[in-house]
């Protein structure tokens, strides 16, 4: 349910030049970030506490992390694939400026 809006989302957050190494990075770090620590995460915490719910709490805290850091994406709607954040912004102040 998430590999279409995630894989969408990738490739417009790099331009044309980077976009399957931004991609990929991304893609693996995170997998990497959020798949191989937790389990040892979960483990350790329910070992130290004796309880599943410090598991919950730890999950609940990742998942508010992922939510706040969702809204610093920006929306690429508007800005054609090949060009970079950078550049369009370039292009909307020399249009003011005109």
């Amino acid at each position: 349910m998430t590999y279409g809006p995630q894989s969408a989302l990738f490739s417009e957050m790099y331009p044309t030049a980077v976009r399957y190494s931004g991609a990929a990075l991304s893609y693996a770090i995170g997998a990497v970030l959020g798949g191989a620590f937790a389990p040892m995460i979960a483990e350790a915490l329910e070992t130290s506490t004796g309880t599943i719910y410090s598991v919950a709490v730890y999950l609940a805290a990742v998942t508010v992390v992922g939510l706040v850091t969702s809204f610093f994406v920006q929306e690429r709607k508007d800005v054609p694939l090949g060009d970079t954040a950078t550049d369009h912004k370039d292009d909307e102040q020399a249009t003011v400026n005109a």
